[in-house]
């Protein structure tokens, strides 16, 4: 059994909640061992592999989550013909790298 935490906020995550995701996982029988897995443990080489995906044109909607301002509240973008132009516009994938 392997037990990961997608702990996308590392500083915001509360152990209470942590302690009782294990208690019910050892609960239900299971036992994890040595293999407790954080997500923010390896964020470096997921980010990694977003840029290689981003750079081998295999990963498009990865561009507007790497690119969108703070401001912009998570709006749509789109590499569609009808929403081609700003705000919509995905940018290039090499600028989302640069």
């Amino acid at each position: 059994c392997h037990l990961r935490f997608d702990d996308t906020n590392p500083a915001k995550e509360e152990q209470e909640y942590i302690d009782a995701i294990q208690r019910d996982v050892r609960w239900l029988g299971f036992d994890w061992g040595t293999h407790l897995h954080y997500a923010s443990d390896y964020f470096e080489q997921l980010y990694a592999w977003a840029q290689d995906l981003i750079r081998a044109g295999k990963f498009p909607a990865l561009q507007r989550i790497i690119s969108a301002p703070a401001s912009d509240n998570g709006a749509a973008c789109s590499a569609s013909p009808s929403m081609a132009d700003p705000p919509f516009a995905c940018p290039p994938d090499v600028e989302v790298l640069e």
